[in-house]
């Protein structure tokens, strides 16, 4: 398990921007890159058409944020694992941290493992 030394940067913050419209943003190495936010009428249910438009990103050189693909007749991801009702953000701290003895425990397994 090796450790490697990762950079601070400064949070990348974009101004809000229009559904189906495009804006540039600049990365911490000075290069750019294309965010396209979904159109309002966007019909994340259709496979196909989602497809398309992952293809037509792609071939733009943009990332298409919003949701782009549903399949409604396949469980949700919360429910394959039983995540539970309350998002993560909401649960108190004694719910998302290991108790002391726990994390002696997984570190342990981690260090020797």
């Amino acid at each position: 398990h090796d450790i490697n030394w990762v950079p601070f940067y400064d949070e990348i913050v974009i101004d809000d921007y229009d559904p189906g419209q495009v804006t540039n943003v600049e990365m911490h190495d000075g290069s750019y890159i294309q965010l396209r936010k979904l159109e309002e009428d966007f019909d994340p249910t259709d496979r196909s058409v989602a497809l398309q438009r992952l293809e037509q990103a792609r071939e733009n050189g943009e990332f298409i944020t919003g949701l782009i693909y549903i399949d409604k007749n396949r469980p949700s991801l919360s429910e394959v694992y039983s995540l539970g009702k309350n998002s993560l953000a909401h649960l108190p701290d004694d719910q998302l941290r290991p108790s002391k003895k726990a994390l002696q425990n997984i570190m342990g397994r981690f260090l020797l493992g």
